[in-house]
């Protein structure tokens, strides 16, 4: 069933009730009620309780209650249902209340019926429906509101990605040659972190959920470019020293653009992940790196696998300043980085998940022509 038509159903008032009056005739039918091996246990309870704590006699011997008397309680099951309906559609935090009262009623006839008609009848087919529709309205009366939940936000997360990727490529569109950059990046930080994941030490920081972050936030990693002037940016040739303190302070800039929204009152995982990948995927293991020179497990671990993916982007794609290296030459290189650019764990990693990466950067070119990163 579409997620379309399930919106539909859920968003009826009586789809809950319906689908649990269904599923509580089935319940009732797999127990076997009133002959089952349930119902003799609660009319004998009943009994006794009568018979100790009220001294109403209960009658023994040939049933001789009139044909009606069968019909109490399916009439008090189906009464059972539809007040158990009524409150849950009207008032839905009275159900607890609701139920026990009703279990009283239920109960309380039965005595009625014994001292004024000296009928038993057996009361387990509307308590049991008491007490199984109650347990499933509870369960699962909030499911319409959950899934609406859900939808809305996989709505929103969709739109946040967007949003974050539009920011992204803004800055990458000033350079025509990178337009496939984010993709490529966000692909690239799957595949590392999919295979980081599966063991090893970082496999307990991994989670789903902060692989999900990870994706969703490493296009920001380079936000702060947007403030690095195009002379600077798009330079073709050698940078000077001064170019390459103002190019190097975009890391600063997309820091002091994150922090200038005060995101972290709205979502503060979100924001300190961002914070770790802009701030630091430009550090080196070897404490080379900048802009705070830190070094090994102090550099966080998002920033340690885009800046292995963006390195590898940097030299399997063409540039402004450079054309793409072959795979080889972009595998040997990165690999080269092992133990000083990079966390040896991770060159490891990139090593085992090359040939998919590869793949992504053919899949994700930013020009038709990738002869170039199709030779081996």
């Amino acid at each position: 069933m579409s997620s379309t038509a399930i919106r539909y159903l859920l968003a009826r008032p009586l789809a809950i009730p319906f689908a649990g009056g269904l599923l509580l005739v089935a319940a009732l039918i797999l127990i076997d009620c009133p002959n089952g091996p349930i119902c003799p246990v609660i009319d004998k309870g009943l009994a006794a309780g009568l018979d100790t704590y009220l001294h109403l006699p209960v009658p023994a011997g040939p049933d001789i209650r009139p044909p009606a008397a069968s019909l109490v309680p399916l009439a008090l099951s189906g009464a059972v249902w539809l007040i158990l309906t009524a409150v849950f559609i009207l008032r839905r935090p009275l159900l607890p209340v609701a139920s026990l009262l009703l279990l009283a009623v239920m109960i309380g006839a039965d005595i009625l019926l014994v001292q004024i008609k000296g009928w038993l009848v057996s009361p387990s087919l509307p308590l049991l429906s008491v007490l199984l529709y109650t347990l499933f309205l509870t369960g699962f009366g909030s499911l319409p509101l959950r899934l609406r939940r859900s939808f809305r936000m996989h709505r929103q997360g969709n739109f946040q990605q967007r949003v974050l990727e539009l920011l992204a490529t803004l800055v990458e569109t000033r350079d025509p040659s990178c337009i496939g950059h984010i993709a490529r990046m966000q692909n690239y930080v799957r595949v590392l972190a999919e295979r980081l994941a599966r063991g090893g030490r970082h496999a307990a920081i991994l989670t789903p959920r902060y692989r999900e972050l990870l994706v969703l936030l490493c296009p920001l990693h380079d936000i702060g470019k947007a403030a690095v002037r195009d002379a600077v940016l798009l330079k073709r040739d050698r940078l000077t020293e001064e170019e390459t303190v103002e190019m190097q302070r975009h890391v600063e800039h997309g820091e002091a653009l994150l922090e200038a929204v005060n995101w972290r009152a709205v979502d503060r995982e979100f924001v300190e992940l961002a914070l770790d990948i802009i701030g630091s995927h430009h550090e080196r293991w070897d404490g080379g790196g900048y802009p705070r020179g830190l070094r090994g497990e102090e550099i966080p671990l998002a920033g340690r696998i885009v800046a292995v993916a963006e390195i590898y982007d940097a030299l399997i794609s063409r540039r402004c300043y450079k054309n793409a290296y072959t795979r080889e030459q972009s595998r040997a290189i990165l690999m080269k980085g092992k133990g000083t650019s990079f966390e040896p764990a991770l060159a490891d990693a990139f090593l085992e998940v090359e040939e998919e990466l590869w793949k992504i950067s053919l899949t994700y070119s930013d020009t038709a022509d990738m002869l170039e990163g199709m030779r081996p």
